[in-house]
């Protein structure tokens, strides 16, 4: 048996995916170029990441940079030979698996190598389907960080049993089920889960209620937005996929583009901006992993930049991790979807 299951992710939108299967490796990045083995705790592997964090042109958040910290010392200190590891894939709705076989390997700090942190694996599976893994073990799949064991008890047994079965590829390249109503009833759960009232398009309120049934929807049931603007950017702000509100003011705004065209939910938010250009709502363009390169696209027209600071991306699978995370509403707060949402010129 394993001698301890990880999951280790393969970065922002499954970019470093191919380079872990076709070289045989895992690896974290962060852009930290600093060889980890020269940390003696994890405190001082935290505070030098601020340190260089602080420096970036867009410093992430403390909780992202805590978030990194712990994952960067996990890979260096506490994986090891003969683990398991968990790699879910992005673009692919499958699961890989892989046996450490390799120590800790830093690739130097002028190496133009993607990754500087790796190390060697054995895979022992590269195409366990998601719709042959039970939900339970899913979950526990959808962690907080970029390195970290699932807390399911029997995990490690669950992803043995898998392997072996070696289930037949999933052709569809989504799941079915999960549809442009899908994420607004997920963006719906989560804004609930974190304290926030939630107000969802109407025209799409019938499709998203059964995808809640069992659930508080009271949220759907709500006429009007208690918000003091004139009728014209009522009239926007109310067609807008999915809203987080507090008290009378909009905390978050979201688009959903499962196959529409991108530009049509920038400019809903960029007609929020030019009506209210004294608002300060953060808003996300969420969409699958397959269009981050047309979403990065259409922001970069001049005719958006007045939402290049305020407009970001978010992921489905970033969105899954962060409707699985323990403690929302409690000492988790909406800002953690900062630490999740993509902008072209940031990574963590």
């Amino acid at each position: 048996m394993p001698v301890t299951l990880w999951v280790n992710r393969s970065g922002k939108g499954g970019e470093y995916a191919a380079l872990f299967l076709d070289q045989n490796l895992i690896g974290i990045s962060y852009g930290f170029r600093e060889d980890l083995s020269t940390f003696d705790s994890y405190e001082s592997l935290r505070d030098r990441l601020f340190d260089y964090h602080s420096q970036l042109r867009h410093p992430p958040k403390a909780m992202a940079t805590r978030l990194a910290a712990g994952a960067l010392w996990r890979f260096v200190k506490e994986l090891t030979r003969g683990d398991w590891v968990i790699v879910p894939l992005v673009r692919r709705p499958v699961l890989c698996v892989a046996e450490v076989t390799g120590d800790y390997a830093f690739s130097g700090v002028d190496s133009p190598d993607p990754l500087p942190h790796t190390r060697a694996v054995r895979w022992v599976a590269q195409d366990i389907p998601r719709t042959a893994v039970d939900s339970e073990l899913l979950a526990s799949l959808n962690g907080w960080q970029a390195l970290y064991t699932p807390q399911l008890t029997d995990a490690a047994a669950r992803v043995r049993a898998l392997v072996n079965q070696k289930p037949p590829v999933a052709v569809d390249p989504l799941p079915a089920a999960r549809t442009s109503h899908d994420v607004q009833a997920k963006l719906a759960r989560l804004g609930v889960k974190l304290g926030l009232d939630v107000w969802v398009a109407k025209a799409d309120r019938e499709h998203v209620r059964p995808l809640l049934a069992g659930e508080d929807t009271q949220f759907l049931d709500r006429e009007r937005l208690p918000l003091n603007y004139d009728a014209k950017t009522i009239h926007t702000v109310e067609n807008i996929d999915v809203l987080w509100l507090q008290g009378n003011s909009i905390v978050r705004a979201f688009e959903v583009e499962h196959t529409t065209a991108v530009y049509s939910g920038l400019l809903r938010m960029l007609d929020l901006r030019t009506l209210q250009p004294n608002m300060t709502i953060k808003s996300h363009i969420v969409a699958p992993a397959e269009r981050r390169d047309k979403v990065f696209k259409e922001l970069a027209r001049p005719a958006f930049g007045l939402l290049a600071k305020s407009c970001t991306y978010l992921c489905y699978d970033q969105l899954d991790i962060v409707g699985a995370l323990p403690g929302l509403g409690q000492y988790v707060t909406e800002a953690v979807v900062d630490a999740y949402a993509e902008t072209p010129d940031r990574s963590t």
